[in-house]
């Protein structure tokens, strides 16, 4: 799937963040730290610095969406990113 059609990327740009609370950045730090293999939203956290409920809530959105897998573990979850949630980052740039 590539986001060819503008309104495509809209939409999931759209949901991506919310109401448009400048949340253009927190998406974007944290698809790239999920590529660079910070997996652990905590560590995310810790190592960037952005509040704690929106980055949680922003990855579920992109979990939801596709962007991000969420994956169960025993001390909770991990987010991976997926290959439509690089293209997606890729186009942003």
């Amino acid at each position: 799937m590539s986001f060819k059609r503008s309104s495509e990327k809209g939409y999931i740009w759209d949901k991506a963040i919310g109401e448009g609370f400048g949340l253009r950045n927190y998406v974007k730090d944290l698809l790239c730290e999920l590529i660079k293999g910070n997996n652990r939203l905590y560590n995310i956290y810790c190592r960037t610095g952005m509040r704690k409920d929106r980055l949680y809530s922003i990855a579920d959105t992109l979990a939801d969406l596709g962007l991000v897998e969420k994956v169960r573990e025993a001390k909770g979850y991990r987010y991976v990113i997926t290959p439509k949630g690089r293209r997606f980052l890729e186009e942003l740039h």
